[in-house]
């Protein structure tokens, strides 16, 4: 069951365009992540603590990804044409922001409409980014 999601998300990562070592670093995280928001969703019963860290891990996952996914479509870019646009750079730091503005709203309906322990969001938001040095080390 796992090689066969691996399977799929290098299936759908290559159908992206993702051949960068950054590939490892997507993979491993989405894995983790979906691992924390199966296992939090199964735990709701007892404790939401972990239900709430695989939020913040999922949203900053998602930022994580589309800014690795605009360093490979702006690198691509700049080796075809040789320079980038300034229209595509104004496009992607407005998506960028309104990416973040996203986030923060979701953040803080999780913690002022839910009541969601600030800790596993924390905890969670730094999921993603904490795999990044783990899978350098070789």
């Amino acid at each position: 069951m796992i090689n066969k999601f691996i399977n799929n998300v290098n299936v759908f990562l290559d159908s992206k365009g993702f051949t960068t070592p950054i590939q490892k670093i997507i993979k491993f995280n989405g894995l983790i992540i979906f691992l924390l928001f199966s296992f939090g969703l199964a735990t709701i019963p007892i404790t939401t603590w972990l239900f709430w860290l695989s939020c913040g891990a999922t949203l900053s996952f998602w930022n994580f990804f589309s800014l690795a996914y605009f360093i490979q479509k702006m690198f691509n870019i700049n080796r075809i044409n040789k320079k980038i646009t300034q229209s595509f750079m104004i496009k992607q730091i407005i998506v960028s922001n309104l990416r973040l503005f996203i986030t923060g709203i979701f953040l803080y309906t999780f913690l002022v409409v839910w009541n969601a322990d600030p800790f596993a969001l924390i905890i969670g938001l730094s999921v993603p980014l904490a795999m990044i040095p783990i899978l350098l080390v070789k």
